[in-house]
């Protein structure tokens, strides 16, 4: 069989997948706890030695490395029946973790700063006082304009849920109608689901971090309560928690930024949102699942773990490599719907939109005795897709020295741009557990967006 090509997707049965890909406990246990091992030393050591650099806990290297030594020491724990990973699965995780914090680290190389770090900026008046000349700004109206779309589709949603939810549907069933899991939509009109989740989606994720730093330099209150308005319906009508996490870490990470320059006021303000994050996390995981509190946020915390040794050996045994398409799958994606518009046929595109989208549509009920999962495939999926070891290797790598880079410039100028660029950027560090977010179709849209209002901004 011809290397990339693989099986066509309409020959893989999900029943056969369960049969032949059973992950035992037993045969590599001992290997795979020493690998555990080897992976901790390194992590722990990585994040001391980006510590004592920069002092900062919202670095991309800390906040990586240690979310997935959360993910790996919980996944090596094995509580609530997990059945596990394959053995090579914690050696992939190590080598994408290590390449990311080189990449991170050898951004310093090409990022070197003349003028002293001016980090800390004051709060008063319309701008920041900063060293940078020529400061460039976001476009406020154009930002206004995308925040009215943008609550015409969280108020269509919620409204759409809250009427399902009055006709006797579960909390549940909403949020399986709202993910596309059901048979029966939340929104009947297509055009409508495309608008909210293709754009009021990307743009809730460009406002959010605009929405937290006109927090901390109070400005623009009324701009700033209807984003998080906003950002509750959609919490609510979808049951998503990943939201509430970015927003916490979200606000970490300013209050860190501004810590020298923002009052008492302010801090127990910030204290308060993440407080009331966490107790809304917890009441959201009440409502989605049976399970105690603790035994969901395991799971939640573990899948991607699991599903990732899951995934991958679908993707072993049909032998499909992307050469690069599923870590830039964006443009792929397009040229696939052209392609199909225009009546041609590709095998290579149409397997490789199957096996991007296969931890979305392929459930398994092999991990926990209770339940099916899908979806936490984790970044290194899509990198594993492209060239196998090297590919996560090679695209940890250059994730990590983009991450690192923003990073760098946000701490050696005042300018917002950049600090809210690395909050885009903080958000897809947060969510690498799920999917790889800078290749993802949404994401792109947020990044447009992005530019629009930097590019319809003024410099002052």
């Amino acid at each position: 069989m011809e290397k990339g090509h693989g099986i066509p997707h309409g020959q893989v049965h999900r029943q056969e997948i369960r049969e032949e890909l059973l992950i035992y406990v037993g045969e590599s246990e001992r290997n795979q706890r020493s690998l555990f091992i080897l992976f901790f030393i390194i992590s722990v050591f990585t994040i001391y030695l980006d510590y004592s650099a920069h002092k900062d806990i919202s670095s991309p290297v800390i906040v990586f490395t240690s979310l997935w030594l959360f993910i790996c020491t919980l996944a090596s724990l094995r509580l609530y029946g997990f059945t596990g990973y394959s053995e090579k699965t914690i050696g992939y995780i190590t080598c994408g973790s290590v390449a990311f914090s080189l990449g991170a680290f050898s951004s310093t190389l090409v990022n070197k700063q003349a003028v002293k770090q001016t980090r800390y900026a004051s709060l008063h008046g319309k701008t920041l006082q900063t060293s940078d000349s020529n400061q460039q700004q976001l476009c406020f109206t154009f930002l206004e304009i995308i925040l009215a779309l943008a609550c015409v589709g969280s108020a269509l949603s919620f409204f759409s849920s809250l009427n399902a939810l009055r006709s006797g549907a579960s909390y549940m069933e909403v949020r399986g109608s709202r993910l596309g899991y059901n048979d029966e939509q939340v929104f009947s009109n297509p055009i409508v689901g495309l608008f909210v989740t293709y754009f009021c989606g990307p743009a809730m994720t460009v406002l959010t971090p605009v929405a937290i730093i006109f927090l901390f330099k109070k400005q623009h209150r009324k701009f700033s309560l209807i984003v998080f308005l906003c950002v509750l319906m959609n919490t609510v009508s979808s049951g998503g928690r990943i939201q509430i996490i970015y927003i916490a870490l979200q606000l970490v990470a300013a209050f860190l930024y501004y810590r020298r320059a923002i009052s008492a006021k302010t801090k127990r303000t910030v204290t308060i949102a993440v407080i009331a994050g966490i107790i809304a996390l917890f009441i959201l995981t009440s409502l989605r699942t049976n399970q105690n509190f603790s035994q969901s946020i395991y799971t939640y915390f573990t899948l991607p773990v699991g599903l990732f040794s899951y995934y991958t050996s679908i993707v072993d045994i049909n032998n499909f490599e992307s050469f690069g398409a599923a870590t830039f799958y964006p443009p792929f994606y397009v040229l696939a719907s052209v392609a199909t518009f225009f009546g041609a046929k590709t095998s290579f595109l149409d397997n490789l939109i199957y096996y991007v989208g296969l931890p979305q549509e392929t459930w398994t009920s092999t991990l926990f005795p209770t339940g099916s999962y899908n979806a936490f495939c984790s970044l290194f999926y899509f990198f594993y897709l492209d060239f196998r070891i090297v590919g996560i290797v090679l695209f940890s790598l250059l994730y990590g020295f983009i991450s690192g880079y923003v990073y760098k410039k946000q701490r050696t100028r005042t300018n917002d741009i950049w600090f809210m660029f690395y909050l885009l950027i903080l958000q897809t560090i947060i969510g690498s557990f799920m999917i790889f977010q800078l290749g993802n179709t949404k994401f792109f849209v947020s990044l447009f967006i992005f530019g629009i209002a930097i590019l319809l901004g003024k410099k002052r």
